[in-house]
């Protein structure tokens, strides 16, 4: 895994672009983003760990 991002989406910017379409706008090319919950619960806990 090269990096997680706990994202929030904000409206108008080329990030909220990538996560809901999973296509970089300026390529047309895919990226890839986690849609599954427990998939991305298990990267969140690796990087967030409540103490």
């Amino acid at each position: 895994m090269d990096q997680v991002q706990d994202f929030t989406p904000t409206p108008m910017t080329t990030s909220s672009v990538m996560f809901y379409t999973g296509l970089d706008p300026r390529t047309m090319k895919p990226v890839f983003v986690e849609r599954d919950l427990e998939k991305k619960k298990l990267q969140k806990s690796f990087f967030f760990r409540r103490k």
